[in-house]
């Protein structure tokens, strides 16, 4: 007799939205503090936001959008594709 729990597939693709979101909501708090910080905090922050659009990128692909920024070319914009904004990855950095 078969179970009708879900499969651990379908556990974690039911999780890629709500990930995908707090992974965002770390990289733009991450970006804030960078943006008013100084020195060696300012570093580890940005680090922290890198961090987090690449996994963003690299693990769950199919929440994001990810396009070439326009003004700054050495620079990507890594954004979910439910929302209109998003934040820029140095391009190499993928």
């Amino acid at each position: 007799m078969r179970s009708n729990k879900p499969t651990f597939n379908q556990i974690l693709h039911g999780l890629e939205q709500s990930n995908s979101e707090k992974l965002m909501t770390r990289a733009r708090l991450a970006n804030r503090l960078a943006k008013r910080s100084r020195g060696h905090k300012r570093q580890l922050a940005y680090a922290v936001k890198h961090r987090a659009l690449r996994t963003l990128v690299r693990r769950l692909p199919a929440q994001v959008e990810v396009r070439p920024d326009i003004a700054l070319t050495d620079f990507v914009v890594v954004g979910l594709k439910n929302a209109q904004s998003g934040l820029h990855l140095l391009a190499a950095g993928l």
